[in-house]
């Protein structure tokens, strides 16, 4: 089965960021032929930073994976990609050196400070009891 992979990374102040993430995307493909990547870099430019972040958490709503790059943790909007994606379950990876790497979390990751993590879906030991559990985090 093929995954589909969503880009995630700086963008704004960034010259070049369509270049990064074609590159990223090229790399990912090199990787994981056959897959299907979603680059929010494509996206047509001139609109509010507002407008952008509904659009591309709808395209990583569709994605299995996310892939991390390199100066992510300096963007608002990436790091609010992860934490969505992280929140649905979704694969993370990285890419680094235009190397693809899975993306572990370290398992003491508070992502909801002051409360449990919750379960990632997709995890064999949810279970359906557990959904009352974590109905706030809906």
């Amino acid at each position: 089965m093929s995954s589909t992979f969503y880009l995630s990374g700086p963008m704004a102040g960034i010259t070049d960021y369509r270049k990064d993430f074609a590159h990223a995307e090229k790399a990912v493909h090199e990787q994981e032929p056959g897959c299907t990547t979603l680059n929010p870099a494509t996206l047509p430019a001139g609109m509010p930073s507002s407008r952008y972040m509904p659009i591309c958490l709808g395209m990583l709503e569709q994605a299995d994976a996310i892939v991390l790059l390199p100066g992510w943790r300096n963007s608002k909007g990436a790091c609010l990609e992860l934490l969505y994606a992280t929140y649905q379950g979704k694969d993370l990876h990285r890419l680094s050196s235009g190397v693809l790497a899975r993306y572990y979390t370290s398992p003491g990751l508070q992502l909801w400070p002051g409360r449990e993590t919750p379960k990632r879906r997709r995890d064999p030991s949810y279970d359906a009891d557990d959904e009352e559990t974590n109905k706030e985090d809906d």
